[in-house]
């Protein structure tokens, strides 16, 4: 990719991050798998910016019982907002270590 498509794509990344945020409803759903119930602690992780002590507060309970119950649990329900975001924020972060200024859109 070019450093201006690759600054298109954050900026297009970010743009429909806010678009999701105005949707009546934000629902999605993973099958209850453990590759995906780590997918799930990642983002819901990244989504209180690393701080562990939120996300214990916040999420952890919520997301045990999904791993500890997959029988009762064949689908994971979570958001897309907090999906996307993590793993387009992960993308963006994979872009920037192969040494591009997405702020400029130029190589560093």
């Amino acid at each position: 990719m070019t450093n201006p498509e690759i600054k298109y794509l954050k900026d297009f990344f970010d743009d429909y991050k806010n678009r999701l945020g105005t949707d009546g409803c934000n629902d999605f759903d993973l099958p209850n798998t453990p590759e995906n119930i780590e997918l799930l602690k990642a983002a819901h992780l990244w989504n209180v910016n690393g701080d562990q002590k939120a996300y214990e507060s916040d999420y952890a309970d919520w997301i045990a019982d999904y791993e500890k119950n997959p029988d009762q649990h064949k689908k994971i329900y979570t958001n897309n907002i907090i999906i996307f975001g993590y793993l387009s924020s992960k993308l963006i972060k994979q872009l920037t270590a192969q040494n591009f200024d997405l702020t400029e859109g130029n190589k560093k």
